[in-house]
């Protein structure tokens, strides 16, 4: 939860909307499952509103190869959404994250094993990705089948 991803503004997760003046920053949706990466990427944090009223509780994988299954395909998604950024002119490519919070998480010892269990689920899901991009049905959307029924 101490990763930029949930600590940087994120949106999406779940639901986002657009003003009319934001939606004229792009044209179409891309045929990618990480178009709430490209909403997010083109709109500055101070540009996005987050309703603090409104909740959810996502379902998380209950077994660990279903999140792999899941960090794989947004693994994948993302890679697809910086080849559609840069061959459309867009400037909504994922920005490269940087791992600095993890090296902050690894000072506390008692986070070693946190961190260890992390980068091996990563590396993992990177190795994964790079075959799934392989092959043609790449952006078949994976389901977490423990979590979602």
């Amino acid at each position: 939860l101490r990763s930029p991803y949930f600590t940087d503004g994120l949106i999406g997760f779940g639901f986002y909307g657009l003003s009319e003046q934001g939606r004229r920053r792009f044209g179409e949706f891309p045929a990618t499952m990480a178009e709430d990466s490209l909403i997010q990427n083109l709109f500055e944090r101070d540009e996005r509103c987050i309703d603090d009223d409104g909740w959810f509780t996502p379902a998380m994988p209950a077994r660990v190869n279903d999140l792999l299954k899941v960090q794989i395909r947004q693994i994948a998604a993302h890679r697809d959404l910086t080849r559609f950024a840069a061959e459309s002119g867009i400037d909504g490519a994922p920005p490269a994250r940087s791992l600095g919070w993890l090296g902050r998480e690894v000072r506390d010892p008692r986070n070693l094993p946190s961190v260890a269990t992390f980068v091996a689920g990563r590396a993992i899901s990177e190795l994964g990705a790079m075959r799934r991009m392989r092959r043609p049905e790449s952006q078949v959307w994976t389901r977490d089948g423990s979590s979602h029924g």
